[in-house]
């Protein structure tokens, strides 16, 4: 055996908790110093061979190299060179490996993808591993794995492989050995024509393209393209480009990607064909020879910048003529299909002349605009690095450029706005931006370019925002903007928007910040702008001052003006009314002070106005419902203005609208305002009972208790705050429409998700009228002194409403809860039990339960025992009225009997015990029974409860019982 190169340890550390991130890569490189250890020790190569059969140094090596890549590269360097040092000592340890560790090869070859993509040293160690595992070529690493075709997800791994590696500058020798193959380049033709067949196969049978299909073909094509421009001559390159079989699949390929809208495999196949140099004349559809054509002049702009890397006349020459094209429509889709053009302008990006900075600069910016996709591919290949270095560049030109860059590459990738912080790119800017005024090389360009990234990176990105804060970003731009609206010449509002911007969404749910906003005058800045008549930027100050005073008390209080009261008043009556009003919402949220400032008769006039509007261009209508909410919360001032101005109707209006719509926002507002404006205000309340708007916010309640999550439940929630809102006008109401029996007519449909038409229109005020009692008793008191108790009695009573029983029942159960003797009392005389009775009565007729009833009957019967327990308890007269009515007391028997019969109703039987136990507290009740048949019950209920007081209340009875008979 040959020795082996020693691998350095990583560095010591201290000890680690146990199951700590570096407790496991510890772990880690001790067993690779382990498993070195053991091959070494090895007398010869059988023992070798003997090793590796029986253990699993193969699987574990590569477990390694998986999970320490990023974490610790010494220890992933160390674990491949030992697993090539051992597959180098002999040919037969490689079909070994594979027999051993059947994904190894995929795992390797994601390493490599993700080294490639994240510059790591082991990328240098890794490829030599994946060279000597395909050195057999391709054919027996097929044979070894078993898979006869090859499996085609394999296939597509090794393609995407192709596609992120080789490039036309690429010089490392085992990339090249290993991935521009005439087997790699052999399988991945086999597998462009097998993708192009299947998806050609599959419009023709559905008429469709699946994303699965569209990228399989795509990602071949990139592959080939990738090899073709690194290596034209490869000979199974040149044998694909000689088959008319498979250029006319490649073409039939592209027209039906064409025809499905598949552009980016579309745009890849015919890139491909100009790669493989066909004969644009021989193809017949205009747009497909457009297409190459478009691929030649690019590609030719490519070519030449890679063939004179050290001409800065022609690498500038080809850079404005790229941008020219890519400033034209339709280049993009073919740009990004380059194999090698991100690498490309990074490095041009990378010299220091200014020739070329600033069209390679161009050019860059064009071709992120055009290609959206190839942004997170510039970042991942060092974009990023290149930009900053290119910002503390003195050329204005190429400062601004490279910030319009960065603000185009954070807009669309939200979660690589932290390495703007990161990079230090938001501490540099914020720098330039503070001299601004100061430094005649910072101007209004720069200060524009710089506002708007930063104003990109503080979007939705807490950490940056709390970066800012600890660098005095607010002071900073407060004392730019001054800057600016005291500067010399003509500064572009453009600018003062930018910086605007950049305030406002550092500003935006950061309390810190909206603290310093007021401490260093922000206020005073924004109130000396709002009066500019520049549209966009009266728009800005207005955005700012929104969040500027969101949640944040104090920074109410300095909108708390007269002078501010007016001028919001004319805000309301403009252009910008929209953002007016969501900034009188926030200024009047939960600050009674505003609240009072702003009860204007004016201020109502206008946001009625703008709810009857249903402006939905700029959400006027429900932005003023936001307004109306919350200065009317709490504000009886402002309620009587709404009813001096017959808002009520109004704002019913515009419910019916939200309700025929079905807009679930706009309606979730109107219930807001709604309930805000008749909270214990008679008058409105009085008011949108007689439009109908309680009948209409029924429509949406559902007896569904787990609806709350649907957009039908939520509506139905915010509908019955709102009747809850207007107490016992509501109730009123509610009782009439069931003392009638019949609901009335609705003015507008419930939106999509309301309950079936077949539905009994009673269902939702009986519904709403639990729940209102449920929550509040003293709104129970309201409905028995109000002769409900009556009037649910009488429903329960009614036959042909024993579909409703179930509803009545609980609400009968939520008005006796409380057991007191007048309730009791009062349910006895408007004929309670008569109507238990008869719902026993019907209960006990057999019939089968209805699938679509919402209560089963066994449900009723238990609902029916806990009305009759609230009755009972501690009344003799109720007992008395029980214990007179003969099916009551045998059906109580009979359902307490079922605790040890076949029939068991385990829905029924806790509530029916109940029941036995309150009767036989009162010995007449025994008596009246009779012992003999109430001892086994009770002797029943102490073993089998699952109740500790029930359990003892039997036993205390039994012993009663016991002792009365001694």
């Amino acid at each position: 055996m040959g020795d082996m190169a020693t691998v350095p340890a990583p560095s010591s550390t201290l000890p680690a908790k146990r199951g700590s991130a570096s407790g496991d890569l510890q772990k880690h490189a001790e067993q690779v110093r382990t498993m070195r250890a053991c091959i070494e020790s090895a007398g010869s190569a059988d023992q070798v061979r003997e090793h590796l059969q029986t253990s699993d140094f193969y699987a574990r090596t590569v477990s390694i190299v998986k999970s320490a890549m990023l974490a610790d590269p010494a220890t992933t360097v160390a674990a491949l060179d030992l697993l090539l040092a051992v597959l180098d000592m002999s040919r037969d340890h490689i079909p070994l490996f594979f027999k051993r560790c059947r994904s190894g090869i995929d795992v390797l070859a994601r390493v490599l993808v993700d080294c490639a993509n994240r510059p790591s040293p082991c990328i240098r160690h890794v490829v030599p591993v994946l060279n000597t595992l395909c050195a057999q070529s391709l054919a027996s690493f097929w044979d070894v794995h078993d898979l006869h075709p090859p499996d085609p997800d394999l296939d597509l791994d090794l393609a995407r492989l192709v596609a992120s590696i080789v490039t036309r500058d690429d010089l490392d020798g085992h990339i090249a050995t290993l991935l521009m193959s005439d087997a790699v380049v052999s399988t991945l033709s086999c597998g462009l024509i097998r993708s192009c067949g299947s998806l050609v196969g599959e419009y023709e049978r559905t008429g469709r393209v699946s994303d699965p299909g569209a990228s399989a073909s795509s990602t071949f094509a990139a592959a080939l393209c990738a090899i073709a421009a690194a290596k034209p001559d490869a000979w199974p390159l040149i044998n694909l480009m000689q088959s008319n079989g498979s250029i006319c699949t490649i073409m039939d390929a592209i027209d039906v990607a064409g025809s499905a809208g598949r552009v980016e495999a579309h745009a890849r196949l015919i890139v491909l064909l100009g790669f493989m140099e066909i004969d644009a004349d021989s193809i017949g559809k205009a747009e497909v020879r457009e297409t190459l054509e478009r691929f030649v002049r690019l590609e030719t702009c490519c070519r030449e910048m890679w063939a004179a890397p050290g001409n800065d006349d022609v690498v500038s020459a080809s850079l404005n003529e790229l941008s020219e094209m890519l400033a034209a429509p339709l280049f993009g889709e073919v740009a990004i299909c380059i194999p090698d053009i991100v690498k490309l302008l990074i490095n041009c990006l990378g010299n220091i002349d200014e020739m070329v900075m600033v069209p390679a600069l161009n050019a860059t910016y064009l071709f992120l605009l055009a290609c959206p996709d190839a942004q997170q591919q510039f970042l991942d290949r060092g974009g990023f690095d290149a930009l900053a270095e290119c910002l503390h560049d003195y050329n204005v030109e190429i400062r601004v450029t490279s910030m319009e860059i960065l603000s185009i590459v954070a807009a669309r990738h939200p979660e690589n706005r932290s390495m703007l912080q990161s990079s230090g790119i938001v501490k540099y800017i914020l720098e330039l931006i503070g001299q601004f005024g100061r430094d005649d090389d910072v101007g209004v360009q720069i200060v524009e370019a710089g506002a708007g990234v930063l104003g990109l990176a503080l979007t939705e990105t807490p950490a940056n925002q709390e970066y800012m804060s600890d660098h005095d970003g607010v002071s900073i731009l407060l004392s730019t903007i001054r800057a600016c609206i005291a500067g010399e010449g003509d500064i572009a509002q453009t600018t003062i928007d930018a910086l605007l911007l950049a305030l406002n969404n550092l500003v935006y749910r950061n309390r810190r910040a909206q603290e310093e906003f007021r401490k260093h005058g922000g206020f005073e800045v924004a109130f000396r702008l709002w009066n500019d008549d520049d549209d966009a930027l009266l728009a800005s100050v207005l955005n700012l001052l929104v969040n500027a005073i969101d949640t944040c008390e104090p920074n109410q209080e300095m909108v708390c003006t007269a002078a501010f009261q007016a001028r919001m008043t004319s805000l309301l009556d403009g252009g910008h009314a929209a953002i007016s009003c969501v900034l009188l919402s926030h200024a009047t949220w939960n600050h009674e002070r505003n609240q009072a400032l702003f009860s204007t008769e004016a201020v109502v006039e206008l946001l009625l106005k703008h709810v009857a509007s249903n402006a939905k261009q700029d959400q006027l209508s429900l932005f003023a419902l936001m307004a109306l909410s919350n200065l009317s919360y709490q504000n009886s001032a402002l309620q009587d203005l709404v009813a001096k101005f017959d808002g009520v109707a109004v704002v019913h209006e515009a419910l019916v609208r939200a309700t025929q719509q079905g807009d679930a926002v706009t309606y979730g507002a109107i219930t807001t305002a709604l309930g805000n404006v008749v909270h214990r205000h008679d008058v409105n309340g009085t008011a949108l009972v007689g439009l109908g708007g309680v009948d209409l916010l029924l429509t949406y309640i559902t007896d569904n208790d787990d609806d709350d999550t649907s957009e039908f439940g939520a509506l139905g929630s915010s509908a019955f705050l709102t009747i809850v809102q207007m107490g016992e006008t509501s109730l009123t109401h509610i009782l009439q429409v069931l003392k009638t029996g019949k609901a009335p007519a609705v003015t507008g449909n419930a939106c999509a998700g309301a309950p079936d038409d077949g539905m009994d229109p009673l269902i939702p005020y009986l519904t709403a009228l639990n729940g209102i009692i449920y929550l509040s008793p003293a709104m129970a008191e309201f409905v028995i002194r109000s002769e409900g108790l009556a009037t649910i009695v009488g429903l329960l009573r009614h036959e042909s409403k024993r579909a409703l029983a179930g509803y009545i029942l609980f609400i009968l159960v939520n008005l006796t809860v409380s057991q007191q003797k007048p309730v009791q009392a009062r349910a006895r005389s408007e004929g309670a039990f008569d109507a238990l009775e008869s719902c026993l009565r019907w209960l006990g007729a057999g019939e089968p339960d209805d699938d679509d009833a919402a209560f089963s009957r066994g449900e009723i019967r238990r609902v029916i025992y806990q009305v009759l327990d609230n009755l009972l308890t501690g009344n003799t007269s109720n007992t008395r009225e029980f214990l007179s009515r003969t099916l009551m007391i045998e059906t109580l028997l009979s359902d307490c009997g079922e605790l040890t019969g076949a029939r068991r109703n385990a829905t029924a039987l806790p509530e029916a015990a109940e029941v036995l136990l309150t009767l036989c507290e009162q010995p007449r009740a025994t008596d009246a029974i009779g012992v003999d048949r109430v001892r086994p019950l009770l002797e029943i209920i102490q073993q089998r409860t699952s109740s500790q007081t029930m359990h003892d209340k039997a036993q205390h009875l039994l012993q009663q019982i016991s002792g009365r008979r001694h």
